[in-house]
């Protein structure tokens, strides 16, 4: 199935939505549909008017700091104690090997 010409232009200037969390410190900004699925699951409340309207975090969001120097979502890959080439707790792999971070 083909796309119309200028498809893929047009989903990826989607408009971002600014997300704060409760204490009013700036988070990523995410996708629209994004914005609706934490408003929807209570996650979230809209707030501001207008133009200045962004979601402001709710306490029971499931928010997870990052430790600093990982991306969303994301950690390097570190050994365990049952390894035999690597200490426990020694980083392996390239610095673009790494391990999804659940949210639950």
């Amino acid at each position: 199935m083909n796309k119309p010409i200028g498809a893929n232009a047009a989903e990826a200037a989607r408009p971002t939505v600014e997300v704060r969390d409760g204490e009013g410190a700036l988070l990523p900004r995410i996708s629209a549909g994004h914005a609706d699925l934490l408003y929807a699951r209570g996650w979230a409340r809209w707030s501001g008017k207008g133009a200045r309207r962004h979601l402001t975090l709710t306490d029971d969001a499931p928010l997870r700091r990052l430790p600093p120097g990982s991306h969303a979502g994301t950690k390097r890959d570190r050994a365990d104690q049952t390894c035999r080439v690597y200490k426990d707790r020694q980083p392996f792999g390239g610095p673009h090997q790494v391990e999804f971070i659940p949210t639950t």
